[in-house]
C-alpha cells in the first residue's frame, strides 16, 4: 500500500485533502491520492520514527508526538522545534492527545484543546466509521478538556475516536482489551 508500517497509531487530513499517517517505526507518511511520501530519520529532519500522535495546524505544520523524542512540530522542510514547546504556542492550536491507558478496559481519558469557543464532537467510532457513542455535543469556551470513555459494552478490538471543532477533524486510533 506505501504505508511504511502496518503499526498505524495517528491518522491526520491537511487542508488540501493530503493524508498524513503515524507509524509506530516506519515515520510519518503522506498520501496525495496517488502516491506515498514517507518521512523518516534517515530521509528528513524528522527526530523520531515512532510517531504516536499527529495533529495539522492552520499552517500545515505538524505536531507530532513520538515515543524517545517527545513533541516535535514538523513541516514537509524540516523539523520547526522539537523536545519541550512553550506552552503558549499550543493554546493556538486545536489539539487531540493520545488516550490513557491505551490499551484500556474498561474506561480511558481523552483530553482535548481548543484554542477558541466552538461546537465541539467528541466521538467513538469501530474500524468501519459507524459512531458507537458521542460523548461530547456541545459548545465550549477555549480551554483544554478530558472526558473519560466507559468501554464496557463494546468488544475487545480497535476503534477511533474523533474530535471535530470549527472545521478541524482530528481522529486516533485506540484498543479496547478484555
Amino acid at each position: 500500500s506505501g504505508i511504511p508500517d502496518n503499526h498505524v497509531y495517528s491518522i491526520a487530513v491537511d487542508s488540501r485533502g493530503n493524508k498524513w499517517i503515524g507509524t509506530f517505526q516506519g515515520g510519518l507518511a503522506k498520501y496525495d491520492g496517488s502516491k506515498w511520501t514517507v518521512f523518516k530519520t534517515s530521509n528528513s529532519s524528522l527526530p523520531n520514527n515512532s510517531v504516536f500522535s499527529l495533529a495539522i495546524d492552520c499552517n500545515g505544520n505538524k505536531w507530532i508526538g513520538t515515543v524517545f523524542s517527545g513533541l516535535a512540530v514538523y513541516n514537509e522542510g524540516g523539523v520547526v522545534t522539537a523536545g519541550k514547546v512553550d506552552k503558549n504556542v499550543l493554546l493556538n492550536q486545536f489539539l487531540l492527545s493520545q488516550n490513557y491507558p491505551n490499551p484500556f478496559n474498561p474506561t480511558t481519558t481523552i483530553e482535548y484543546q481548543i484554542p477558541k469557543q466552538s461546537k465541539v464532537i467528541v466521538r467513538v467510532m469501530d474500524l468501519l466509521g459507524r459512531e458507537i457513542e458521542t460523548l461530547v455535543n456541545e459548545e465550549k469556551a477555549a480551554g483544554d478538556y478530558s472526558v473519560k470513555f466507559d468501554g464496557s459494552k463494546i468488544s475487545s478490538g480497535v476503534y477511533f475516536y474523533q474530535l471535530i471543532a470549527n472545521g478541524n477533524v482530528i481522529t486516533k486510533k485506540f484498543v479496547m482489551m478484555k
